[in-house]
């Protein structure tokens, strides 16, 4: 089994930023509460270089049951003392649960789509609990890559996605859409600011691509076998100004 993201700039050759995951064990089973799956994957990054300039590998366990999920997710291998060694996120279908380890910290907020600040959360759950929030064939929804809150609760932070199918009419890749605009911040003031990308990519792009290239089945729920994200984003080169 397979399990890996990458993203790339959208300036010049696509190669300036990869990010990559590898799924290194994943076993799944039915229970009474739905399914559980179970495993440990490796985050790897590099930006203009060939040797990881952050390595990280996660213990995760992800329970599914309808549009009702749990992610459990421990690191291995901190990277600082300041990160999280165990992140457990929950959904009920109405409001999102997240708690921080050590230290306890504990956050809700309304909702059924999860926040980008964690990128071990977000790849997780993209590759196994998406579908009840990104129904098919397409639609509109919060993007999954990291924005701060002020960003993410926005109405109109949503961005475009499709499904396109395989054999059999089945969903075999998800792909997000960015209509040529990005959100940032005054670095001096901190006011939010909604601006457009310099050409060619202020008419949009395509910003991340995930795909589900072998897919088991387990008490009717599909699940990747080898799954695969990759993530393009613009280098913010001359900004128009606001859109």
């Amino acid at each position: 089994m397979r399990f890996w993201t990458q993203s790339k700039y959208c300036h010049g050759l696509l190669a300036a930023l990869k990010v990559s995951v590898v799924l290194l064990s994943m076993s799944a089973r039915a229970a009474d509460e739905g399914v559980v799956l179970k495993g440990s994957y490796e985050y790897s990054s590099y930006l203009h270089r060939t040797t990881p300039r952050l390595l990280a590998k996660w213990d995760f366990t992800v329970s599914l049951n309808g549009c009702s999920w749990l992610i459990d997710c421990s690191d291995l291998k901190p990277v600082s003392t300041k990160t999280d060694l165990r992140i457990v996120t929950a959904c009920d279908g109405t409001n999102i649960y997240v708690v921080h380890y050590p230290n306890n910290l504990a956050e809700v907020y309304r909702g059924v789509y999860p926040s980008g600040k964690d990128i071990r959360l977000q790849y997780l759950w993209i590759a196994f609990a998406s579908r009840c929030v990104l129904p098919p064939p397409e639609g509109d929804a919060k993007p999954p890559w990291p924005a701060d809150w002020g960003i993410f609760e926005r109405d109109d932070y949503v961005a475009h996605y499709q499904w396109l199918y395989g054999d059999g009419h089945i969903p075999c890749a998800l792909v997000f859409l960015n209509n040529g605009t990005f959100f940032s911040r005054n670095p001096a003031s901190g006011a939010l600011v909604h601006q457009r990308y310099a050409p060619p990519y202020s008419n949009g792009f395509t910003h991340m691509i995930a795909r589900w290239s072998s897919v088991t089945n387990v008490m009717g729920v599909p699940l990747p076998e080898d799954f695969k994200m990759t993530m393009y984003s613009a280098k913010r080169l001359r900004p128009l100004g606001p859109s």
